[in-house]
């Protein structure tokens, strides 16, 4: 089974990239600049996580994995829509770091930001990317004869080489994260 990654990847690779760092940089200069949207981010996120700790770890990796790669599917998938899912995705998870990494930085908790984060985030976050860049590729084949042998492609990269990341980093957020966290 062939799952090298397309030729062009890298230059799809760099513009996710960009677009992610451009989506951290937004969302630490919004978590600076208006305050105010601190408290209900922070309630939108303990509501999304209600209830979360109560579930068996088994329980937990499974819908950390299963969240993320449902996400990844539209951010790759959906990249035929004129990139938007895709671009909309890539700057979304970075904001959200971003966000959050300003609030952690500002409250003298950047050491605890960062042990929750990096130890799943070494995998999940380039994961992210070239997901971002595979939407970017797809989207790219839409204008080529070889959309059939992209799809086919993009979807032996996504089922076995992305989801099994996806799986090992939900593994590492579940058991693993927390120890960091003490």
């Amino acid at each position: 089974m062939n799952l090298k990654l397309p030729s062009k990847i890298l230059s799809y690779f760099i513009l996710s990239s960009f677009i992610f760092g451009w989506g951290i940089f937004c969302g630490a200069l919004t978590s600076k600049n208006f305050p105010f949207l601190k408290k209900p981010f922070l309630f939108f996120l303990k509501n999304y996580f209600e209830g979360f700790e109560k579930k068996s770890k088994v329980s937990q990796v499974f819908y950390i994995f299963f969240h993320n790669a449902i996400c990844l599917f539209f951010l790759i998938f959906l990249g035929w829509f004129f990139l938007i899912p895709t671009f909309l995705g890539i700057f979304t998870n970075g904001f959200i770091l971003g966000f959050l990494f300003f609030m952690s930085f500002e409250g003298k908790m950047l050491g605890k930001f960062l042990k929750g984060i990096l130890p799943h985030g070494i995998i999940e976050i380039p994961v992210i990317l070239i997901g971002g860049a595979l939407g970017i590729y797809f989207w790219k084949s839409l204008f080529t004869k070889k959309i059939k042998k992209a799809f086919l492609k993009i979807t032996k990269i996504y089922l076995f080489f992305l989801l099994p990341l996806l799986f090992i980093s939900a593994l590492i957020e579940v058991l693993i994260t927390p120890l960091f966290l003490l």
